[in-house]
């Protein structure tokens, strides 16, 4: 029974969250980007969400794109309730 209750608690657990969109803005860096400045802008989405979720890891393993071109932000899997926390209206 122990593997059916832990599976029905990871169950309600990934119903809670929903996808969002984080939008920060414009970027900073001009428009010839290398890789570095790509990694930087990524590295920043998971230090900014990591913030909220506690650890640079849980931001990791929530965030599932980041937009590191055109406009600044990510996607990521998130708790309503971390969601309201940084702002995103539903």
């Amino acid at each position: 029974m122990l593997p059916f209750a832990w599976l029905l608690i990871q169950t309600l657990a990934f119903a809670a969250k929903s996808s969002y969109v984080v939008y920060l803005g414009g970027h900073s860096h001009g428009i010839r980007l290398s890789s570095v400045d790509l990694d930087a802008v990524t590295e920043s989405h998971y230090d900014f969400l990591g913030s909220f979720l506690g650890s640079h890891e849980h931001a990791r393993e929530a965030m599932f794109y980041s937009f590191t071109r055109h406009i600044n932000g990510f996607a990521a899997n998130l708790d309503d309730e971390v969601a309201a926390e940084i702002g995103i209206l539903k």
